[in-house]
């Protein structure tokens, strides 16, 4: 197995796991506020990166090439718009497996963009194929999320209408609590 298989699997396992994360705790915070401490935490990590690994590849900053310190604040907006979306889409109430599902679509995108817009191509029957699927597969994702969450909402209205042993406790402890006994007439 190539080894950049193994980096890109844990980096996969780690944004699945912010996303679960996200959509558990953290949606209901500020966009902006999620983002300025996640790329607070992202700064201070890459710092500590930085001064403690060894890396072979010529460090950015060393380059006195001003295009490629360019691409690299463009690469940075894009991460930017890209993180922004998503922390977004939960807080709008987006589902985990809508989002997730539509993040299915990088690899789409990204041989889009790269075919017209560097490579000035355009893409072969199988690539129209097989982005054609991907947008089929989210289709359905999504349509199967709303019918799960108008199942939830059927079973919430559904057990809300329901006589359950609590219930009927409640009831005989407010029967047994008030004033049971006959009245008779005076005779």
């Amino acid at each position: 197995m190539h080894p950049a298989v193994k980096v890109v699997s844990l980096g996969v396992m780690a944004y699945a796991l912010q996303n679960v994360l996200i959509d558990q705790y953290l949606r209901k915070f500020s966009t902006t506020s999620l983002l300025v401490c996640l790329y607070t935490t992202l700064l201070l990590l890459a710092l500590v990166g930085m001064v403690f690994t060894k890396d072979p590849n010529p460090n950015i900053w060393t380059q006195r090439n001003g295009w490629l310190l360019g691409i690299t604040v463009m690469a940075t907006l894009a991460n930017f718009v890209g993180d922004f979306s998503f922390y977004k889409a939960y807080q709008m109430n987006g589902s985990l497996v809508t989002v997730t599902t539509i993040a299915a679509t990088f690899p789409v995108m990204a041989s889009i963009i790269q075919n017209l817009f560097f490579e000035r191509n355009m893409p072969n029957s199988y690539q129209i194929i097989a982005y054609s699927l991907v947008f089929v597969a989210i289709l359905f994702s999504t349509k199967g999320e709303q019918i799960k969450e108008q199942e939830k909402e059927t079973l919430k209205v559904e057990s809300s209408t329901l006589v359950t042993p609590a219930t009927l406790g409640g009831i005989f402890i407010y029967l047994s609590s008030t004033s049971c006994t006959p009245v008779h007439p005076k005779l």
